[in-house]
């Protein structure tokens, strides 16, 4: 696995996405030896959001977990599997009906300010009433990045960045 991603690299790829709940915690142990040496060319984005303590650690099983002391446990164990000094774009994995926005994005932000990060971070969401959360974030943030997930059988997966350009020259 380690020469594919080395040479997806060699062949232009530039952004790999992981998250600590994909094996868990082996998909970004893999990620971050594989692309060690190769760091300064690429950009890798991890996902934060479950609460992986308990048995059941696999998606379905693992309850939603956005807290502040989750969200820096999770960054600080994804910076040690990715071998990284700061996380170049984090993603709230599910939306946690249990957390406001607000609180979500304050751990975000003091994660910013201890260089954790190295830019403002995103979540998934779902359209609906969960677009607010997409215009808070916003709101609080120079920069946001939505990732979206289609379902429809017509549809394939797509991920999106939405930038402001109204605060991207801030």
């Amino acid at each position: 696995m380690t020469a594919l991603l080395q040479t997806a690299v060699a062949r232009g790829v530039t952004f790999f996405d992981t998250a600590e709940v994909y094996g868990p915690f082996t998909n970004e142990e893999l990620v971050g030896e594989a692309l060690a040496p190769l760091r300064k060319q690429v950009v890798i984005a991890t996902k934060f959001g479950f609460d992986l303590s308990g048995g059941e650690k696999h998606p379905g099983a693992a309850a939603v977990n956005s807290r502040p002391e989750n969200i820096r446990q999770a960054v600080e164990g994804s910076i040690k599997r990715l071998k990284v000094e700061k996380i170049d774009l984090l993603y709230q994995h599910r939306v946690d009906p249990n957390v406001p926005i607000e609180e979500v994005a304050g751990g975000l932000y003091l994660l910013l300010r201890t260089h954790a990060l190295t830019t403002m971070t995103a979540a998934e969401f779902l359209a609906g009433p969960w677009m607010w959360n997409v215009y808070m974030g916003n709101a609080l943030y120079l920069g946001f990045a939505l990732q979206k997930e289609s379902f429809e059988p017509t549809e394939f997966s797509s991920s999106e960045v939405v930038v402001n350009p109204s605060k991207s020259n801030a």
